[in-house]
């Protein structure tokens, strides 16, 4: 009788060796799977909806041509602009030369075919700040089967570097171009600004 319960008592030792290994063994596959998951997230069921659809650009360069880029002595306004119309040319051609005794001939312009690029950097304290236009180009972002295009223009903002020295004169530096209106796209604006070395 009792070799009956000491060969029983063996046997639940075994089932409950068995039991703890096969706990041992689930735990181990589960920290294996989390631990995969930490690592690469688009494999993890819990990202699925948080992948991102890639984004892509592409830029085109588009010709223009220099109408203008000087420093006015009059005080104007930092803006930067679009024309497609003849009377706001002529009106921002007068207001452009105040400084000047008699304002220059209007440049000509056919707003059939083409549209002006102003970017005025409005009043500057110091003479060796400027503003230019170094490219214009038709950017294109596609997301997913979707494409948006714009007209980008490149403006760079020039500061005199610390330790150089300038004039003191107060002056607006401004440029105008002239480009196609075609295509017809929304003319958007990129700004960056460098440091002129002495």
């Amino acid at each position: 009788m009792k070799h009956i319960k000491n060969r029983q008592a063996g046997f639940a030792h075994v089932v409950l060796l068995v039991i703890v290994m096969v706990g041992v063994a689930s735990f181990g596959v589960f920290t294996l799977v989390r631990s995969q998951a930490a690592r690469n997230p688009r494999n993890s069921r819990d990202s699925r909806n948080e992948v991102n659809i890639g984004t892509a650009q592409s830029a085109e360069a588009l010709a223009f041509t220099q109408i203008e880029s000087r420093s006015s002595g009059t005080t104007l306004p930092r803006e930067f602009l679009e024309i497609t119309d003849q009377n706001v040319w002529k009106e921002l051609w007068a207001r452009y030369h105040a400084d000047n005794t008699k304002v220059p001939s209007l440049p000509q312009v056919d707003f059939s075919k083409e549209r002006v690029i102003v970017v005025s950097r409005g009043e500057q304290s110091s003479g060796g700040n400027d503003v230019k236009i170094p490219f214009i180009a038709l950017a294109t972002e596609t997301k997913g089967s979707r494409s948006r295009s714009s007209i980008e223009v490149s403006v760079v903002e020039q500061n005199t570097a610390d330790g150089c020295l300038s004039t003191s004169q107060l002056q607006s530096p401004y440029q105008i171009v002239k480009m196609s209106n075609q295509p017809r796209n929304k003319v958007t604006f990129k700004f960056r600004t460098e440091s002129i070395p002495c």
